[in-house]
This record gives C-alpha cells, sequence and structure tokens, in this order.
C-alpha cells in the first residue's frame, strides 16, 4: 500500500478553507484510489497534469459533487472507471449538482451516490479480484476484476 499527498503543495503559499483541503491517493492491490477532498476546480485544474500522468481507477469526488467541483480538465486525463459521490440526501446545498454530473458522466466514470445507493464499499479478499459492494442497497453489482 502506497499514500501520495497530491494537494496541498508543501511549496506553495498557504491557501484557505477548501482550496487547503488534503486530495490523497492511495495504491493499493494494482489500484489507485484518488481521494479529493472539498478542492474546486481551479485546484483540479492545477493537477490535471499529475492526473494524466497518474490515472486513478477509483475516485471519491470532490466536494460532495458541488457545481464548481469535477472540472473536465481534471476528470477526462484522470479517467476512472468509478467515481462516488458522498453525499447526504436532500441536502440544503444542492448537492450533487447537475452539471459536476454530466462532466463526471462525459469522463466515462459509472457514477454512484451514497444519498441513492447507500455505502460503498471496495472489497478484496487476499490476491482475488476487488468487488464493489453496495451493502445499504437492494441492487447487486458484479465483481470488478
Amino acid at each position: 500500500m502506497r499514500f501520495e499527498v497530491w494537494h496541498p503543495d508543501a511549496a506553495a503559499p498557504a491557501a484557505a478553507g477548501n482550496a487547503e483541503s488534503l486530495v490523497l491517493a492511495v495504491e493499493l492491490g494494482g489500484r489507485r484510489f484518488l481521494f479529493s477532498g472539498d478542492i474546486a476546480s481551479a485546484e483540479e485544474t492545477r493537477l490535471a497534469a499529475r492526473a494524466a500522468a497518474e490515472p486513478a481507477a477509483v475516485l471519491k469526488v470532490a466536494h460532495h459533487g458541488a457545481a464548481g467541483s469535477s472540472a473536465a480538465a481534471f476528470v477526462a486525463p484522470l479517467r476512472p472507471r468509478l467515481a462516488v459521490v458522498s453525499v447526504g440526501g436532500r441536502n440544503s446545498y444542492g448537492h450533487p449538482a447537475p452539471a459536476a454530473l454530466a462532466r463526471l458522466a462525459a469522463g466515462g466514470a459509472r457514477l454512484l451516490r451514497t444519498d441513492r445507493d447507500g455505502e460503498v464499499a471496495l472489497v478484496r479478499r487476499g490476491a482475488g479480484p476487488w468487488r464493489l459492494e453496495l451493502p445499504g442497497s437492494p441492487r447487486r453489482i458484479r465483481p470488478q476484476g
């Protein structure tokens, strides 16, 4: 297992609020997972070259799918096969935003949302294949190879 901080850049001047949010890449079992915190499109665009060089199979969508997240310049080169939006049902912010969902879909990612699909779990036993499970959902998902 390998962890790598993509953002914030220790050499860059400190930002405030969500712009300072942690973006963490995790490599495990031959897959890269990217946890994008609450960054917005400005930070995502600055990470676009890195996303192209180090694509991720799974993206935890930034800022609950807010309108200012999931920039095409970031999502397209990242090429996630699965994008997970962690969002509460009927939240007062209107997340996820239709525009962010459209950009994720245009990037070809399969989209899961916790407000509709419940808990999302990626499980791997030993050296076996990764399995996508939705423990709180009646939907059954095929194993991912």
